[in-house]
Formats: C-alpha cells, sequence, structure tokens
C-alpha cells in the first residue's frame, strides 16, 4: 500500500504537491476540523485551498482522532488502523487538485472556487461530458424552469443509456452524426430530435465557455427546420367540448381535465402556468402571471379574462381551477374527450393553447395582440397560427368550388 502512494505521488504530483506554493494561483494543505470534535471522539479532515486568493475548504470524508493526525506531515499516522487507505484518499485528492492546477495554467479550464471543489470532488468532470453536463444541469437547477430541467434530465438519460461514459476528447461530428439515427431509429421525430441536440449544444457551449478544449461538432449538432403542425379545435369542436363539459357526462377526473383544457382554450396559458395558477395571479379581470417556461427573464404576461374563462374558475379558492394532475395523465385523459367531441387528431393539453390562438385570429384579434398575450419574444412565433387561419379560411372559401361550381 505505502508503495502504491509513492507512485501515484512520483506520477502526478510534484515533490511539493501537499503545499503546492511557488506563488501558484492554486495552493493545498491537508488540515484537521480539531476544534471541533465529534461525539465519538473524531474530528474531519479536510483540504484546505486557496483559488486565486479565496479560501475553498474540501471535504475528505476521512474522520480520525485529532491524535491520529500527523500536522507537520499532513497524514494520518501510521498508528491507526485505516491509515493507508486513508492516506491514498488524501494522495489522490491532492494528485487531482495538481491535475486541475496544470489544466488552469494551461489555459485548459476557466476556474471558481465552486467549480474547482466541484471538481477535486468529481474527478469525472475534468474528463467525461456526461459527468460535466450532469453537473451543470444540477448547478442551473435553480435557474431552469421545472419543465425545462426535467426535459435537460431527460436527454442526458438518454445520452447515458447510449454511452456510458464521453469523454472530452472523443467529441466528434461522426460521434453525433450516429447518436442522430441513434434517436431516429427510436422512433423519434425530426423535432425531437432537434430538441435534443441543441439541449446538448447548449451544454457543449457551456463546457468550451467554462476552458475545456475539443472539437465543436457544429455540423452533427445543426437543427433541420421542420415545420410544426399546428393541432387545434375548429370552432364546432370547441363548441362540442363546452357543451361536454357542461352536461357532465364525465367521470370526474375527466371532467377536471376538460375543465382545465378548456380554461387554456379561453386563455392561452401553456399547462406549466395551468399548474401554477392561484389567487394571487388573478386580479380583477385580468391575469397576471410570470409564464414558468420564461421566468429567468423576469416578464409577465397580462391576459384580459373573458366571461367563458371566468366561468370555470372558483374565485374564492387558493387554487381557482382546483387539482391540476400531471400533464402526462391529462393528456392522457384527453384521449377520451377526444373521443367525445369527434377530434380525429391526437389531442395534447397543449392544442388548447393552438385553439386559443386560432379562435383568437379567426375572431378578428390582431397578431400583434396575440403575440402580447401568449408571450412570444418574436412577432414570427405567432405569425405561425395567421397562417394555419389563412388556410382554414382558404378552405372554407373552397367550399365554393365543391358545392356550386361545377367545370365544364
Amino acid at each position: 500500500m505505502q508503495m502504491a502512494q509513492q507512485v501515484i505521488r512520483q506520477v502526478n504530483c510534484p515533490n511539493h504537491c501537499p503545499e503546492m506554493k511557488m506563488g501558484s494561483d492554486i495552493t493545498s494543505k491537508v488540515k484537521i476540523k480539531d476544534d471541533y470534535i465529534l461525539k465519538n471522539g473524531t474530528a474531519s479532515v479536510y483540504l484546505q485551498c486557496f483559488v486565486k486568493g479565496t479560501q475553498v475548504r474540501v471535504p475528505t470524508n476521512i474522520k480520525v482522532p485529532p491524535k491520529q493526525f500527523n500536522k507537520v506531515k499532513e497524514r494520518i499516522r501510521a498508528s491507526h488502523p485505516q491509515a493507508d487507505d486513508f492516506n491514498l484518499i488524501l494522495e489522490e485528492m491532492l494528485a487531482r487538485v495538481h491535475e486541475i492546477r496544470v489544466k488552469y495554467r494551461l489555459g485548459q479550464i476557466k476556474l471558481n472556487p465552486q467549480v474547482f471543489k466541484d471538481m477535486v470532488l468529481n474527478s469525472s468532470i475534468n474528463t467525461d461530458f456526461l459527468a460535466y453536463m450532469n453537473w451543470k444541469i444540477d448547478q442551473r437547477k435553480t435557474e431552469l424552469a421545472y419543465g425545462t430541467y426535467r426535459h435537460h434530465r431527460s436527454t442526458i438519460g438518454i445520452l447515458k443509456s447510449w454511452r456510458s461514459t464521453l469523454p472530452f476528447s472523443n467529441i466528434c461530428e461522426k460521434l453525433f452524426f450516429d447518436f442522430r439515427k441513434h434517436l431516429e431509429a427510436k422512433g423519434n421525430n425530426a423535432n425531437t430530435v432537434g430538441t435534443k441536440l441543441k439541449i446538448i449544444k447548449t451544454y457543449l457551449n457551456a463546457a468550451r465557455a467554462d476552458g475545456f478544449i475539443f472539437e465543436m461538432p457544429e455540423k452533427s449538432l445543426k437543427r433541420l427546420q421542420v415545420k410544426s403542425k399546428v393541432v387545434a379545435l375548429t370552432s364546432d369542436e370547441l363548441k362540442r367540448a363546452i357543451d361536454l363539459y357542461r352536461k357532465q357526462y364525465l367521470t370526474d377526473h375527466h371532467q377536471q381535465t376538460l375543465r382545465c383544457f378548456l380554461f387554456s382554450c379561453f386563455t392561452g396559458l401553456r399547462y406549466s402556468d395551468v399548474a401554477q395558477l392561484n389567487q394571487e395571479h388573478i386580479i380583477g379581470n385580468y391575469i397576471i402571471i410570470t409564464p414558468a417556461k420564461t421566468k429567468k427573464t423576469g416578464k409577465f404576461v397580462k391576459i384580459p379574462l373573458n366571461a367563458p374563462a371566468k366561468s370555470l374558475l372558483d374565485l374564492g379558492a387558493a387554487k381557482p381551477l382546483g387539482k391540476v394532475i400531471s400533464n402526462v395523465k391529462m393528456n392522457f385523459n384527453l384521449k377520451v374527450v377526444a373521443k367525445y367531441i369527434g377530434f380525429e387528431n391526437k389531442l395534447s393539453f397543449h392544442a388548447s393553447r393552438h385553439t386559443f390562438a386560432t379562435m383568437f385570429l379567426e375572431l378578428g384579434g390582431s397578431v400583434e395582440v396575440l403575440q402580447t398575450i401568449l408571450g412570444h419574444s418574436s412577432i414570427k412565433q405567432t405569425m405561425i397560427y395567421a397562417h394555419v387561419v389563412d388556410k382554414r379560411r382558404e378552405a372554407q372559401i373552397d367550399n365554393f368550388n365543391r358545392l356550386l361550381w361545377k367545370s365544364p
């Protein structure tokens, strides 16, 4: 065991590794917190590091009686029964600090105290993109909307099921062309594939920004431009859905699903915003809410509360729409609703937002006003609905050709 310690020290660390001085931007020492003794008489051993002048304490998960720690040599005394194992752990962590220091000095990574600590505790962050992506997603958890966070988690889960590790050195165009084929073989459509690759590109860009050096696979991550199909109820289908809700033919959970769906048809709110809706969001005849999808921008939308939408609310309750089940269960229940109203396409909750947008324009609303209600950052996003309405109008005009005009 002692020979193993010496080999690690010789390969990974210079002789001055424990202190790492000589004007370095990163220094480290092994310390014991002997001012706080645990009930079992032990104290925690930790690395005291300084990163560009800022102290960083890195836990080692080693606890020994203070008398069995040699403060001069900064190691566990040989009298401790686990001295060899504990000292090996310390050597490995110090070797990791040295590796990080070398990469930093060579300009291969950028550092701040928190990033440094995480890299020491998880060495694979330095070499494995999957470990880095997993770590970065956790870092961004508070800034991402819940649905976005889950989507990012899902994406790395798919990557891990395809490759257990993904060293930065292996990243190339062919790798992600193969991953694209893998997703397509699993039955994912072009939009789903594009979304997954876009998420991966986000974290590859983050890694580059953090100083990691690798070949950026621009071509294989390029998102193909595929027009999304807008699925929306017609006015007749919406009327049948309203009639179904009023007659209360459905079971309680299907009735509640239809209630939430119709509310979105009259307001344009996404599922994530319907789920978070509470009494505080309703001010007079308006819904004022910061969309969960764009919460990091801090921008809110102000939606006039029309009579149909208002009739679906219990204004005296903390949750005016009652219990809102998960989006997955909601979409499952909407299969039953679709059969009742004669809706032939696959009905999902997001169709309610599309329904609101198309109906708004068909009833004479302007694209500019619709943009503000939907909270779109670009008018191009809103123009999709204008094209849908144009097609509907063309189809209605075409009725004259089919019913009243016969070509000679």
